[in-house]
């Protein structure tokens, strides 16, 4: 037994032995055949190939450290770890190509310029060419299938910092089958997965990444496909639109696109590869598009036949027909549409418009469309094309840095065709999150009355219809709208009207009835509708000459300073309250004369929409040629409202003092006055007895101006007391 266990102890010291010798005389074979092995890859990639250490690992097996493709000091691949693994019998036989290969923690390098399509180049600069996809018959002889390669804790890391990849896991089979998850870091976080097979693959993130355009809007990309055969393209699936620091008015029509794409990866002579693209609506419909992407443009043409506006938007029904070309410039930021949009039955549902539906009508638009990426500070606004309106001088100052993106939107050559009449819009608007600048010129040249009136689109004038006109009307405008700098906000209208006459009206529209007895419909808060009988003829009127001489000249000189000189409408009254909305950032002040009430409230209604606001215009300059500045002042102080269902300046003088409207001294007019921009607010002080103090400072104001302008006399203001009105003795 002894015997046999010294025999077996030798036994496996000369096991040990050869191993160990084999062992010694394998690792500078093994380095050799890597080696050799390296060059001939070096040579068929043209990158240069290193390893730090080259040791066997058990039987069959190859161990390398910090193996290195590329230059030294910007290599393509960096891997701290491979190990391959190929059975004995084969490495007999010749195999050169391992059957497992194991990356651990390595590190993917991509020459991008910060951009998708430098990122696309350089991928494809790292695409192996034509000759060397398959090895030759010499290289391959005896070497077998591929080998299968697993993926342990990778990265990809662009160094033009588009794209960052983490984390990678997976495996790529000999046939060339892959399956391989990670997250990405760039442009935007998101886990992903990435499969396919030679022929092409697919990428798919549980979070869309988001890649941005460089002009505020942002595309939200789930889902890429690259193949390489049958053709060599790229395809975006399932991505939307978004807008980050685009303007107000541009951030709507961008959100919630789809966007699909599908780019050709072999450019044309100029470089450029084909391009389709198409949008989808958040509701529906789809429009797509042709053209070409190149490294410093993109340009896309569509045309539209009959697209359906239903699902595009809940304000709009009709069709669209459209010709369009876009030109997208990446250098200069810049993007150019142009072309030519009919749209065709369409019915406009928008409170803000209108009551009820404008429509069916068709217009058309046509012209050229710039948007443009500023630098940090604003250029100042470029003049408006000329137009018959006159333009007021270029005034716009560089604006403060801006804290973000700014845009320039400019339309030129525009022309509106609204049935057969065309008006001539040119426009400029600049804005981050928020408008910043306007400037538009509107030149609707001799208007033929005939056609202006079935211009309107039906629907839009209700309160007016059936109307018509003849003669000719000539109108042009030049608006300048400025935040930055309010006071430089102006305002220029053209209008001559004197050639035409409104030969019909709505009959309720009746200015005769005026002169006798007539009804005013007021609707309330809560929906009730008050009905309200006046007119000379009734017993509640108040004529002109037994008001107290002050209150006219004190409602003209708070509501509309240029009463007794314009035709209705007035340009100093509207300049002025854009300069005062645009300075408090909010609608402070209105724009309506005396004559634009006085027809509102016995005429029309008080929704603030476009259309009443249309109609309110139309029906002052009626009445401006109707009656005279007296009758028109004494219509509207029998009118207007003073209070909570209080009407007219007679009841209102016996409700809050218990006196005849001839009798109101100073102050009480004052009160009274200023009544009118909140009457329902402001009558709470006489309920309780009491004027606020900011009220009372109000009428003070007022009578000063009166005082100065000669129409009261210093005593009388020294004598005023507004906070003394309603006191009452004990």
């Amino acid at each position: 037994m002894r015997a046999m266990l010294r025999r077996l102890a030798l036994l496996l010291a000369l096991l040990a032995a050869l191993a160990l010798a084999v062992a010694l005389l394998r690792a500078p074979a093994v380095r050799h055949v890597v080696r050799a092995g390296m060059d001939r890859a070096s040579a068929r990639l043209g990158q240069p190939m290193a390893a730090g250490r080259i040791e066997p690992a058990g039987i069959g097996g190859v161990r390398l450290t910090d193996l290195r493709i590329g230059e030294a000091t910007r290599p393509l691949l960096t891997v701290r770890e491979v190990d391959a693994w190929a059975p004995p019998r084969e490495l007999l036989e010749g195999r050169r190509l391992p059957r497992r290969v194991t990356l651990r923690d390595f590190e993917i390098r991509i020459d991008g310029d910060g951009t998708p399509q430098g990122l696309v180049d350089a991928l494809l600069r790292l695409r192996p060419t034509e000759d060397s996809e398959e090895a030759s018959p010499a290289a391959t002889a005896g070497s077998g299938e591929r080998p299968r390669v697993d993926l342990v804790g990778g990265r990809v890391i662009d160094t033009g910092g588009f794209v960052e990849l983490s984390g990678l896991q997976g495996r790529i089979e000999p046939d060339g089958r892959l399956s391989v998850s990670f997250d990405v870091v760039k442009p935007s976080p998101a886990p992903c997965t990435l499969a396919g097979d030679p022929d092409g693959v697919e990428l798919r993130c549980s979070a869309p990444i988001s890649v941005g355009l460089r002009t505020g809007v942002f595309v939200d990309v789930p889902n890429v496909v690259a193949r390489r055969r049958p053709e060599a393209l790229v395809e975006v699936r399932g991505a939307h639109l978004r807008g980050e620091g685009l303007p107000a008015l541009a951030q709507p029509l961008v959100d919630g696109l789809g966007f699909d794409a599908r780019i050709g990866l072999t450019p044309d002579a100029s470089g450029a590869r084909p391009l389709t693209a198409a949008l989808t609506f958040a509701a529906g419909g789809r429009i797509e598009a042709t053209g070409t992407v190149g490294r410093t443009q993109a340009t896309l043409r569509t045309e539209v036949t009959a697209l359906d506006l239903a699902p595009i938007s809940t304000a709009l029904t009709g069709e669209t027909s459209a010709r369009v070309g876009l030109v997208v410039d990446y250098a200069a930021r810049r993007a150019e549409l142009s072309g030519r949009v009919e749209l065709a039955n369409l019915l406009v549902d928008h409170r803000a418009i209108a009551d009820d539906k404008i429509g069916p009508y068709s217009m058309g638009v046509e012209g050229r469309i710039v948007v443009e990426q500023l630098a940090e500070a604003l250029a100042p606004v470029p003049p408006a094309i000329p137009s018959a309106a006159p333009t007021a001088p270029d005034t716009v100052a560089a604006a403060p840095a801006a804290t973000g993106p700014r845009l320039r939107l400019s339309l030129s050559e525009g022309i509106v065709r609204l049935g057969e009449v065309a008006v001539r819009v040119d426009a400029t608007v600049e804005g981050d999150t928020n408008l910043r600048r306007a400037r538009v010129a509107v030149d609707a040249g001799r208007l033929d009355g005939a056609r202006l009136v079935s211009a309107f689109p039906p629907g839009l004038l209700p309160h007016l219809q059936p109307v018509r006109a003849t003669g000719e009307a000539r109108l042009a405008f030049d608006f300048v709208l400025d935040m930055d700098a309010p006071e430089k906000t102006d305002l220029n209208i053209k209008a001559d009207f004197s050639d035409l006459e409104v030969t019909r009206l709505n009959p309720a529209i009746d200015f005769e009835r005026l002169r006798k007895t007539f009804e005013t419909h007021f609707e309330m808060p809560d929906g009730e509708i008050l009905v309200n009988v006046t007119g000379p003829e009734s017993p509640r009127w108040t004529p002109f000459d037994q008001v107290a001489p002050l209150l006219p000249i004190a409602i003209v000189t708070q509501e509309d300073g240029g009463f007794w000189n314009h035709k209705g409408i007035s340009l100093l009254h509207l300049r002025g309250s854009l300069v005062t909305n645009v300075e408090k950032g909010r609608f402070a002040r209105g724009g309506s004369t005396l004559t634009m009430q006085l027809a509102r409230n016995v005429f029309l209604n008080r929704h603030k929409t476009l259309s009443r606001k249309l109609e309110e215009v139309v029906v002052a300059w009626l009445l401006e040629q109707s009656f005279t500045k007296q009758e028109l002042i004494e219509l509207y102080l029998n009118v207007v409202e003073f209070g909570p269902k209080l009407f007219g300046i007679g009841d209102a003088s016996a409700y809050y003092f218990a006196k005849s409207p001839a009798d109101l001294t100073p102050t009480e007019v004052a009160f009274i006055v200023r009544l009118l921009p909140n009457p329902r607010r402001f009558h709470e002080q006489f309920e309780k007895g009491e004027v606020k103090d900011f009220y009372a400072a109000s009428m003070m104001r007022l009578l000063g101006l009166l005082t100065e302008r000669g129409y009261l006399p210093r005593a009388e203001l020294d004598a005023a007391d507004p906070k003394a009105l309603f006191k009452r003795p004990p």
